[in-house]
C-alpha cells in the first residue's frame, strides 16, 4: 500500500532556543514580554506553532515557574488584533448609539413612575412607543480606542468589511431619543464613563475575561 504524501508544511519555533542559548547570543528572550514579543514575531513571519519556555527574568536561566508562564501566555492573548466592521472601503466603521444597562433599566423606571401624556405616534399606533437610546453616537473605531484607552493599551486593530456579505445589514443604527429627551430623560452619566465603569469592573473580576 502506498502512502501519500502529505505536502503541508507547518513551520515550528522555538523562540527562546535550548538551555545554553542566552549565553551564546543576547538576541535571546529573555523577560516574560521579550518572549510574548518573539512569539508575535514569529507568528506574523508564518509560524504555526510557537514553543514557549520562560527564563528568569534577573538570571536567564531556565525557568519552570508558572507566573511566568502565564504572563507570557496572556501577553500573547493580549496582543490580538480587534476586528473592526467597516464599509467596503475598509475605512468607514459602523456605528451605533450604545447605552449601558443601566441606563436602559433608569429609562424605563422614569417611563413607569412619571405621569406621560402620549400621543399617538405616525402610522395609528394605539400604544405608547418610546426610544431609549444613547445620547452619543460612536462609530466602532472610536468604541474600541476608548476602550483600549481604558486599559491604558495601545489599539491594535483591521478594518473588515463583513457589511456587504450581510444582505439587510446597516452600517449604522440610530433611532431618534429627543421625545425621552422632551419628556425629561437622558442618561445621567456619559458613555465614555460608563465604558470605563464596565472595564474596571471587568478587570476587578477576572474569572470573566480569565482564560
Amino acid at each position: 500500500m502506498t502512502l501519500a504524501i502529505n505536502k503541508n508544511v507547518f513551520i515550528t519555533c522555538a523562540v527562546t532556543g535550548s538551555g545554553s542559548s542566552q549565553d551564546k547570543s543576547n538576541e535571546v528572550p529573555r523577560s516574560p514580554k521579550e518572549i510574548a514579543d518573539s512569539a508575535i514575531d514569529a507568528a506574523k513571519a508564518g509560524a504555526a506553532i510557537v514553543h514557549c519556555h520562560v527564563r528568569d527574568p534577573e538570571t536567564g536561566i531556565p525557568s519552570r515557574r508558572v507566573d511566568l508562564y502565564e504572563e507570557v501566555t496572556k501577553r500573547i492573548r493580549d496582543s490580538e488584533i480587534v476586528t473592526i466592521h467597516s464599509d467596503k472601503s475598509k475605512k468607514i466603521p459602523g456605528s451605533r448609539h450604545y447605552i449601558h444597562a443601566e441606563d436602559v433599566s433608569e429609562a424605563i423606571h422614569f417611563l413607569l413612575t412619571n405621569s406621560i401624556n402620549h400621543e399617538v405616534d405616525y402610522g395609528g399606533a394605539k400604544c405608547p412607543k418610546f426610544n431609549i437610546v444613547g445620547s452619543e453616537e460612536l462609530n466602532n473605531l472610536e468604541l474600541a480606542q476608548i476602550i483600549a484607552n481604558s486599559q491604558e493599551k495601545e489599539l491594535k486593530y483591521e478594518m473588515v468589511d463583513f457589511h456587504s456579505s450581510r444582505p439587510g445589514h446597516d452600517l449604522r443604527y440610530s433611532l431618534s431619543g429627543e421625545k425621552m429627551k422632551k419628556l425629561g430623560w437622558t442618561p445621567s452619566i456619559k458613555l465614555t464613563e460608563r465604558i470605563k465603569q464596565v472595564v474596571d469592573w471587568s478587570l476587578k473580576n477576572e474569572n470573566w475575561i480569565e482564560l
